[in-house]
C-alpha cells in the first residue's frame, strides 16, 4: 500500500534535470528518482549506464530553442533543476561565442519553455561570478565576473529572474565527492595521484567555501520540498579553505603522504589563458535560515568519502 502510494506521487510529480551526464546532474538523478518521476537529458556525453534505469534518459541541445521548448513541453515537469554549463575555464576564454550560446542562450531557452508550462525553475551558478578580492561573499554583493565563465554564468542568473517568478538560483561553492561520471573532482584527482605516489601541485591563494556533491543534493531535495524558498541563495560548505589546506586534509583523512603536495601560486602558472578568481568564499546565512538540511564541515564530507573508498 505504501509502496503503491509512493509510485502514484512519482507519477503525479515529475522532475526535469538539465544535464544529467555531468558529476552533480548524475548525483541528482541517483537521489531525486527515489522520490520523483524523473527525466533527464544530455548533451554528446551519455548518461552514466549504472544510473541509466533510474530516468527517462533525452538527448537535448538546450541551444537549440525549439528543441528545448518541445521537450519542456511534451514532458510538463512540475520542477525543472538546470546544471548543464560549460563549466570549463579555457575552453569559455577561447570559445566566448560558444559558451555564451550555451550558458546564457541555452538558459532562456529552458527559463522561457518553463515559464510556458508553469514549472518551478532551479538554476545553479557559480561563486566565480564574483572577482574573488574580497572573500566571503553574501547575496548583497555585487557580482564582478573576471573571465568568461563567471560572465556567461551571472548572465544565466539574470535570464532566469527577468523571465521567471518562481525559481531559485544557486550560487555554488567548489563541489567534490566520488563521480558516477568519466569526470573527477579536485578531491578524487588528490585522492588517486597520492595513492599511487604522485607529486600534486595545490594552490595556496585561491580560497573556496567546498562542498560535498551529496550534501548539496540532499538541500536541493529540501528546497524542492519546499516551495516558499525563492529567489537568489548562496550554496557552499561550512569551511573557507584554499586548496592547498583542502589538500592537506585528504591526505590525513585517506591516510597518504602529504610530503607530495607541493604549495604554489597561481601567478606561478605561466600557461593559464585565464583569470582566476583568488577568493571567492561566499556567506550562507540566507541559506541556513531557510532550510534545515546541515551543512557538512570539510572533515564530514572527506571521512564520507573515505568510508566509501574503503567499501
Amino acid at each position: 500500500m505504501g509502496a503503491d502510494r509512493i509510485s502514484e506521487e512519482k507519477i503525479k510529480f515529475s522532475l526535469l534535470i538539465i544535464g544529467g551526464s555531468s558529476f552533480l546532474g548524475a548525483h541528482l538523478l541517483q537521489r531525486l528518482s527515489r522520490l520523483y518521476q524523473v527525466h533527464v537529458t544530455s548533451f554528446r556525453n551519455s548518461i552514466p549506464t549504472g544510473i541509466w534505469h533510474l530516468a527517462s534518459g533525452i538527448n537535448l541541445d538546450i541551444t537549440d530553442k525549439r528543441e528545448a521548448n518541445t521537450i519542456v513541453n511534451s514532458i510538463n515537469p512540475a520542477v525543472i533543476i538546470h546544471t548543464a554549463a560549460n563549466t570549463n575555464l579555457h575552453d569559455c576564454e577561447e570559445n566566448p561565442a560558444t559558451a555564451q550560446a550555451l550558458n546564457v542562450g541555452g538558459t532562456k531557452n529552458l527559463a522561457t519553455a518553463a515559464k510556458e508550462v508553469g514549472a518551478r525553475f532551479i538554476y545553479l551558478s557559480t561563486d566565480s561570478v564574483f572577482d574573488g578580492s574580497q572573500g566571503f561573499y553574501s547575496e548583497a554583493d555585487q557580482p564582478q565576473p573576471i573571465n568568461v565563465y563567471g560572465q556567461t554564468k551571472l548572465e544565466g542568473e539574470k535570464v532566469v529572474s527577468t523571465h521567471l517568478s518562481d525559481y531559485v538560483i544557486l550560487r555554488i561553492a567548489l563541489l567534490y565527492g566520488w563521480s558516477l561520471t568519466a569526470s573527477t573532482s579536485f578531491t578524487e584527482d588528490i585522492v588517486y595521484n597520492l595513492s599511487k605516489g604522485k607529486t600534486i601541485n595545490a594552490f595556496t591563494d585561491e580560497y573556496r567555501n567546498p562542498l560535498h556533491v551529496l550534501n548539496l543534493c540532499e538541500i536541493i531535495e529540501e528546497i524542492i520540498q519546499t516551495k516558499t524558498i525563492k529567489g537568489l541563495l548562496h550554496l557552499a560548505g561550512s569551511q573557507r579553505v584554499n586548496r592547498y589546506e583542502q589538500a592537506l586534509k585528504v591526505a590525513e583523512i585517506f591516510g597518504l603522504d602529504k610530503s607530495l603536495i607541493s604549495p604554489i601560486t597561481t601567478d606561478e602558472i605561466k600557461s593559464l589563458t585565464y583569470k582566476r578568481p583568488k577568493d571567492c568564499s561566499m556567506n550562507t546565512e540566507k541559506l541556513r535560515s531557510v532550510i534545515t538540511t546541515p551543512i557538512w564541515t570539510l572533515e564530514e564530507g572527506l571521512m564520507q568519502m573515505y568510508h566509501t573508498w574503503l567499501r
